[in-house]
């Protein structure tokens, strides 16, 4: 298997993989209608979940969750391609190693972007004992 087709397959696993994922998930978000407040400047201490009364924080919460969805995906298209680059290696000991040393640093990055996704919602959790969205 050459390089060009190895990209072409993981590119098209992304590309899977978004449009059985992460196109669902956006277009059947359920989106909040926000009205103007009366008053701008007060606080708005909504009990519901997401609601926060600033659409600039929930608009960054949404693009947070998206970026790490994303770089989770990466995250196991790498472990992907480093398991393809380890068996196409052929008892080539360079390669081998390369596709360990990629395999290990994807795996590392996994464990890191489900941490940025696990750890917020136990903080929430904690402090207001109310499990996030």
């Amino acid at each position: 298997m050459n390089i060009k087709k190895i990209i072409h397959c993981l590119f098209s696993l992304f590309i899977v993989y978004l449009l059985l994922f992460i196109v669902p998930a956006v277009s059947f978000a359920e989106t909040p209608v926000s009205f103007p407040k009366a008053n701008p400047g007060a606080a708005d201490f909504s009990t519901e979940p997401g609601n926060t009364g600033f659409w600039i924080v929930d608009l960054l919460d949404n693009v947070i969750n998206w970026v790490l969805e994303a770089a989770g995906a990466l995250a196991v298209l790498a472990i992907v391609y480093s398991g393809i680059m380890y068996i196409t290696s052929a008892g080539n000991e360079e390669t081998a190693a390369k596709a360990k040393k990629n395999l290990t640093w994807a795996i590392i990055a996994l464990v890191i972007i489900s941490l940025a996704i696990l750890i917020p919602n136990w903080v929430v959790d904690a402090i207001t004992g109310t499990t996030p969205p």
